[in-house]
């Protein structure tokens, strides 16, 4: 781009403006966006007036004392760091604006991925504002299937607000463009200064395979020859990512700062992963560093996973703050008797390994084991145990309480403290007792109700909206309109999901009870198959 249009002003000339205050509205080619003030002070001259074309780094307005001067006109060209268009690259150094400028410069430079297909679509694109076509970006909608209301027919942003045409955004295989892989490593400061839907696009643009709602925090790097991301991902603020292959499923969020070096990264839904997490380390180039994790995973903060050797976690696995997971163990002579240890690490399904536990190479941790705290695991750990200590030993082994004891568990313990959270967060809550049924009515036509086993009723349920936790013993078939049916024997969702039933569900997470499918984010929303489901309205 060489210019945006100025579209709104939210201060005028006199107004008192802070740090961060919103300034003015500006448009371009692909985005609308609000620029903030960098500096204190009054708006003492507004130069370029909603409507106006401003060259890219050209002077909109003048804010400084209110006693302040402003420059005179004939000495402002003086004070544009680029005075008309966009200047060479060499002239640019200096200046994190400039720098970004550079980096879309060298990327607009290179050919796309294919650019047969890229003609095509350009020619075809429909005619849409730039806030329209960065909110159908971010939602995964199609503009070609909505109908524009536009002054000229063109698809505005209150038309795909209204949209229910959600489909997946197919882009490259995946596989990247090795000139845009080259751009990255040379141009990597400034490309890091980039918006988030600047970045995705260019990444798209170049063979990228990207869902719908991805943002690639300010900051962050991912060079990678392979690179598919699933819808509604994150990749944290200041995180650098390096790779032979990327795998990423939906709703997967990497925490700031994260550094990932080795050769292949697959990784399922619903990874939540805290701020400094390392994956790599020590022979992350090795022919076997991998790391591959399941669904509903997550990764404490500053966390360090090694993969030397593969690296393999299966669904619903937590790696507690600072703990390290080394494949690899070696410094001292084996000549002088020290083991030298390399070994890949395999952790199964329902794991807790606990802050700043150490696991040795080698070492196999069986499903549904907890590891404690500060604990040294250097031989296998059996399914269903809880071991600690240094070394780890087994302290005891876990029983599945019976059919009867997890239903004292819900209706003694667990359904009393919904019914509390539910009251605390502003609902109003009554209970009713029916038999072995508990029913917590919320008002407004809504309740949560707790039955020991599932029937489907003769008839829909009173309530307009019901959330239902029970045991099914048989597949659900079918539900009522109106009815979330949490099921705690096959740990499965069905039925309309919204913001209470998120809380619900929420609770039972906070309680180690997760439920399938596992691509949902409290407060964020889930996917019904490829379709994103919002339930940011809370």
């Amino acid at each position: 781009m060489t210019h945006g249009t100025v579209r709104a002003w939210f201060k005028q000339e006199g107004d008192q403006v802070a740090v961060g205050d919103a300034l003015f509205e500006v448009e371009t080619d692909k985005v609308n966006a609000h620029v903030e003030a960098e500096t204190a002070g009054v708006v003492r001259r507004i130069v370029a007036p909603a409507g106006a074309q401003v060259p890219v780094l050209g002077i909109v307005a003048f804010v400084g004392a209110a006693d302040e001067p402003v420059p005179a006109p004939d000495t402002w060209s003086t004070l544009v760091p680029i005075p008309a268009g966009i200047a060479p690259e060499s002239s640019l150094t200096g200046s994190t604006a400039a720098r970004s400028v550079s980096a879309v410069q060298a990327v607009s430079s290179l050919p796309p991925a294919n650019p047969a297909s890229a003609g095509r679509a350009a020619a075809n694109r429909p005619a849409a504002s730039p806030a329209a076509r960065r909110l159908a970006r971010e939602r995964g909608v199609a503009l070609d299937r909505i109908r524009g209301t536009g002054p000229r027919g063109e698809v505005t942003r209150a038309d795909v607000e209204a949209a229910d045409v959600s489909v997946p955004q197919v882009h490259g295989d995946g596989r990247m463009d090795a000139a845009f892989l080259q751009m990255l490593r040379r141009e990597a400061t400034s490309f890091r200064a980039l918006a988030s839907d600047v970045k995705v696009h260019l990444y798209r643009l170049h063979g990228a395979q990207i869902g719908a709602g991805v943002r690639i925090e300010p900051g962050a790097l991912i060079i990678a020859r392979e690179i598919r991301i699933g819808e509604v991902s994150t990749i944290g603020a200041d995180s650098s990512i390096e790779c032979d292959r990327l795998h990423l499923g939906r709703l997967v969020a990497f925490g700031k700062r994260t550094r990932i070096h080795c050769r292949e990264v697959e990784i399922g839904d619903a990874l939540w992963s805290k701020e400094e997490v390392v994956i790599g380390g020590g022979g992350s180039d090795e022919a076997g560093a991998s790391l591959t994790a399941g669904a509903a995973c997550f990764f404490g903060e500053g966390a360090y996973l090694n993969t030397c050797h593969p690296l393999r976690l299966g669904d619903e696995v937590c790696i507690g703050s600072r703990a390290m997971l080394f494949t690899h163990s070696h410094w001292q002579s084996v000549l002088r008797g020290y083991p030298s240890l390399f070994g890949p690490i395999v952790i199964g399904n329902h794991v807790f390994v606990g802050n700043n536990a150490f696991i040795f190479p080698g070492v196999t941790v069986g499903s549904g084991a907890t590891v404690m705290v500060n604990s040294f695991v250097a031989l296998n750990v059996p399914a269903d145990t809880l071991v600690g200590g240094v070394p780890a030993q087994v302290i005891r082994h876990i029983v599945v309480p019976s059919d009867a004891e997890q239903t004292g568990i819900m209706r003694d313990r667990l359904i009393p403290e919904l019914a509390a959270m539910l009251a605390e967060r502003g609902r109003q809550v009554t209970r009713r007792d029916d038999n072995d049924a508990i029913t917590l009515e919320l008002g407004n036509g809504a309740a949560v109700r707790f039955l020991p086993s599932w029937e489907e009723p003769a008839r829909p349920p009173q309530p307009r909206r019901l959330v239902v936790l029970t045991f099914a013993r048989a597949p659900v078939t079918t539900l009522p309109a109106g009815v979330t049916l949490l099921d705690l024997c096959a740990s499965q969702v069905s039925g309309v999901q919204d913001d209470l039933s998120d809380e619900v569900r929420e609770f039972c997470r906070r309680r180690g009870i997760r439920f399938q499918p596992f691509a949902w984010r409290y407060g964020v929303g889930h996917f019904e198959d490829d379709r994103f489901c919002s339930h940011a309205t809370r």
